[in-house]
């Protein structure tokens, strides 16, 4: 019985773009060296209306969207008393 090589993919995943405009330096630079292949976006943090068009350069990483409940404001209305439990 014969085994095939499986091919073994790494998945480096970047959280917090759009967090600060240096870390979202750092995941644009570690995308650009091939160190990263996936960031995680906050959309509702101040930085990231400025950063988001730098991505597609940064060797077109995959972007996720990265839950945030701590920081930044919400993106919908009605939630501001919601209570998780």
């Amino acid at each position: 019985m014969s085994r095939e090589k499986a091919d073994i993919k790494l998945i480096v995943n970047a959280d917090d773009y759009g967090y600060t405009r240096s870390v979202s330096r750092g995941i644009l630079d570690a995308a650009c060296s091939g160190a990263v292949n996936a960031t995680g976006i906050m959309a509702n943090c101040v930085y990231l209306e400025t950063m988001l068009p730098e991505l597609p350069a940064a060797k077109k990483p995959d972007a996720g969207v990265h839950l945030n409940l701590t920081c930044g404001e919400p993106l919908t209305t009605g939630m501001e008393h919601a209570v998780l439990r």
